[in-house]
Formats: C-alpha cells, sequence, structure tokens
C-alpha cells in the first residue's frame, strides 16, 4: 500500500553507490522530462526508517524539482532483503552500469544470499540457503556468462585501490584477476611501488607479479616463522643460562651446606654417645647398690615368710572352727530368706496383674476419649461449613452419608461389649475411670 512523503525525509540507502552508478546524463535527463510532465507514477520503495531501496534516481530528480511529495511503498524487511531487493528490482540500471567491479559486488551479494556454494551462517538462519540457485543464476542476474561472473567475484578481493583503477578502465579485468591472488598486504606494497602504472602491466607481467608475490608471501611467511623460531631459541638460551646460573649457586650452597651440616651431625652423635655412656655409668653405680640393697631385702623377706606362715597355720586351724559355726548360722538366716522372698513374690505378682489390668483400662480410656474429642471437633468444624453452604444439597447429602457411616460404626463397637449370654452391656463412655496411681 503507497502514501506520499516529503522527499526531504528520505535518504539514500548507504550500498547504492556500491552497486550502481548514476544515471547517464542523457538517460537522466529524459527521466527527469518525464517526471516533470507527469509526476513520479512508481512508488519509490522505502524501508520504515524512510531508507531508499529502489527509486534513488527519482529522489535526486524530485530534490531537484523542489517536490513537495512523492509517492512511496513501505516495506518492513530484514537488511539483507532489502539488499537483495534494490539489486533485483533495478532491472534498467542493471543493464546500463556495466562497471565490472559493481557487477562483482552485485555478484558476491546474490552468491552470499542465494547460497550458493558457500553459505553465509547468517542466511541460513534467515532461510535463504538451500533456495536451490547456482552460480548460472547469478551469472543471469548480472547479465554475464559463467566464466566472466567467477573471474568478476575474484575482483572483490582487490584492495580499494585497484578496484578504482578496474572501474576508470584503467586496468584490464583479466590483469586484475590475478592481481587479486595476492594479499592485501602485497597488493598494497605493489600499489604504493607503481601507483597508478600498474594499469601498464600486460596480463603476462601481472601472472609473473602474481608468481613474484606468492613467492614473497611465501618466504616472508618462512621468515616470520624462522625469525619467531630466534626469538624462542634466544628465550629458551636466556633462561637455560639463567637456570644453569642458579644451579651452579644451588651446588655451591648445598655443598657448604652439606659439609656444614656433616660437621654438626658429626658433633651431635659425639655429645650424644658422651651423654648415654654417662648416663649408663651411672645406672651401672645405681644397679650395684640396688643389688646389695635386694640381698639384705631378701634374707629380711625369708626370715618374715617363714614367721607369717607359722601363724597362719594357727590362724587357719582356728579359723576353721569359726567358719563351721558361720555356716550353720547363714544356712539358717538363708531358709528364712527364702520362705520371706517366696511370699513376696506372690505379692508382687498378684500386685503386677492388677497393675497391667489398670495400665489397660487407662489406655482404652485414652484411646476412646481421644477419639470422642476428635469426632466432636470435626462435629464442630463441620457444623460451620454446614451453616455457610445449607443450601448446598450435595453438602447436605455428603453430612448424611457421614451420619449413616458413623450410626453404622457406633453400632459395631456397641457390638463389641458383651457380657457371657450376649447381651450389650450399657456403659457410660463420659464416667471418668478412678484416679491414677503413681
Amino acid at each position: 500500500m503507497s502514501s506520499e512523503l516529503n522527499p526531504k525525509l528520505l535518504k539514500p540507502h548507504p550500498k547504492n553507490q556500491d552497486y550502481y552508478a548514476d544515471l547517464t546524463s542523457d538517460k537522466y535527463a529524459e527521466v527527469k522530462r518525464s517526471i516533470e510532465a507527469g509526476g513520479i507514477r512508481d512508488p519509490l520503495w522505502v524501508l520504515p526508517d524512510y531508507t531508499v531501496i529502489r527509486g534513488h534516481q527519482r529522489l535526486r530528480i524530485a530534490l531537484e524539482l523542489e517536490l513537495e511529495r512523492v509517492p512511496v511503498e513501505v516495506k518492513d524487511v530484514s537488511p539483507e532483503e532489502a539488499e537483495y531487493l534494490m539489486i533485483a528490482d533495478n532491472e534498467e540500471r542493471r543493464q546500463a552500469d556495466d562497471d565490472p567491479i559493481r557487477k562483482a559486488k552485485r555478484a558476491k551479494f546474490l552468491k552470499e544470499y542465494w547460497g550458493v556454494r558457500v553459505g553465509n551462517p547468517q542466511l541460513a538462519q534467515n532461510g535463504l540457503i538451500g533456495s536451490g540457485k547456482k552460480l548460472g543464476d547469478v551469472a543471469a542476474a548480472i547479465g554475464e556468462d559463467i566464466t566472466t561472473t567467477k573471474r568478476l567475484l575474484k575482483l572483490t578481493a582487490l584492495i580499494p585501490e585497484l578496484q578504482a583503477l578496474v572501474s576508470a578502465g584503467k586496468l584490464g579485468t583479466t590483469a586484475a584477476e590475478q592481481l587479486a591472488y595476492l594479499t592485501p598486504d602485497s597488493q598494497q606494497e605493489l600499489y604504493a611501488a607503481m601507483g597508478e602504472a600498474i594499469s601498464s602491466l600486460s596480463v603476462q607481467e601481472t601472472k609473473e607479479v602474481r608468481a613474484q608475490g606468492k613467492e614473497v608471501e611465501r618466504l616472508q611467511a618462512e621468515l616470520e616463522k624462522a625469525s619467531a623460531r630466534a626469538i624462542e631459541a634466544e628465550e629458551a638460551l636466556r633462561e637455560a643460562q639463567l637456570d644453569l646460573a642458579d644451579l651452579k649457586e644451588s651446588l655451591d650452597d648445598t655443598i657448604r651446606e652439606a659439609t656444614d651440616e656433616a660437621a654438626k651431625k658429626e658433633k651431635e652423635k659425639v655429645a650424644k654417645l658422651e651423654a648415654k655412656i654417662k648416663d649408663l655409668t651411672q645406672k651401672v653405680k645405681v644397679m650395684e647398690q640396688s643389688k646389695n640393697d635386694d640381698a639384705a631385702k631378701v634374707l629380711e623377706f625369708q626370715a618374715q615368710l617363714e614367721k607369717a606362715k607359722k601363724n597362719l597355720l594357727e590362724a587357719a586351724n582356728h579359723q576353721d572352727v569359726r567358719l563351721k559355726q558361720k555356716l550353720e548360722e547363714v544356712q539358717a538366716e538363708l531358709k528364712k530368706t527364702k520362705t520371706q522372698l517366696q511370699t513376696k513374690e506372690e505379692e508382687i505378682l498378684h500386685l503386677t496383674k492388677s497393675q497391667i489390668l489398670a495400665k489397660d483400662r487407662y489406655k482404652v480410656h485414652d484411646m476412646v476419649s481421644d477419639l470422642a474429642r476428635m469426632v466432636g471437633q470435626q462435629v464442630n468444624k463441620i457444623y460451620l461449613e454446614v451453616q455457610q453452604h445449607n443450601n448446598d444439597p450435595d453438602i447436605c447429602q455428603s453430612v448424611l452419608n457421614c451420619v449413616d457411616l458413623l450410626i453404622e460404626t457406633s453400632k459395631t463397637i456397641r457390638s463389641w461389649i458383651m457380657d457371657k449370654e450376649g447381651e450389650i452391656i450399657e456403659i457410660d463412655l463420659t464416667t471418668p475411670l478412678p484416679a491414677r496411681k503413681n
């Protein structure tokens, strides 16, 4: 959908001059006369930011004629697609623009946009690769055959200065293609040395320059590698020399320290041996004195032992009589104690059974009380909920179902409590049991 804008708001696409030159003066004058007479019929294509992608010459004419409004059609597309439309929708200008460099740039973009041979990861994300286009389609788009298109694509590797010579017609495309195989640095050095005189080189001479340049590049690469290796070797030698000096110094220190340490260790050994000998000598003296003392003690102990044996024999005879009497007394006391113990055990057994029964009563009472308390709590909660939703039939039915279940449960519990004749015993569960005894 087209609209109108003031041409002063529009701006040319930054790559338009890379792909196309301005119309020739005659063609430009013809288009200008047509616009003066009937205005701009076909709308200019612009991006949302008013960048023109089709109609740069019409914009130029509109500004010269000081037109206040021009028809435009906004294309909200990606930068890549905008660039493609700028090339694809300039059929008339493309036929008139035969500049090899501009053709080469258009061919390079179309090749990358269509994903011919070498794809672009960004273009692949945009779904552009896999379009089925081939190099022949690129050639047809720029109006050339495949061989010429390949040669033109190589020209995009030229530095800007050499591209300018080709665009000016001073440097042929065949010779320029040979120079394009050199690295940008080599091209720059060659141009700096020859200037525009490079245009006078024949194709054969450019081939020779290309071969020489490649050889120079190879030699430079080798020289850089050799220089790098020399620097590494020099650094390694310097480090080795430093390591050697450190090693010598460390060796001298080690030898000196080892000598001092050995003498010190020997002195320490001698001092330790002397102290040990002194200690052993003292111990020998102590042991000799102890030996003499022990001999005297042995004689004394032997006399005491004999005396003790005699006293023990006399005491044993006397103790034997006393022990027999004591044994009789103990046996009588033991018999009495057994009788008392048996009586006590019977009392304890009876007491234990009573305590167990009482404990069980309290346990059952606690369980029933807990159940009654929980039921009461839940009944209160249910009552509050029912009051809030008294008109809900589902809630009321759920409560009635619960009541029926509680009635059935009560009947089951009541059936457990029966006497020997099978009649239910009426029990008041609200009556508390007697107070527990600790």
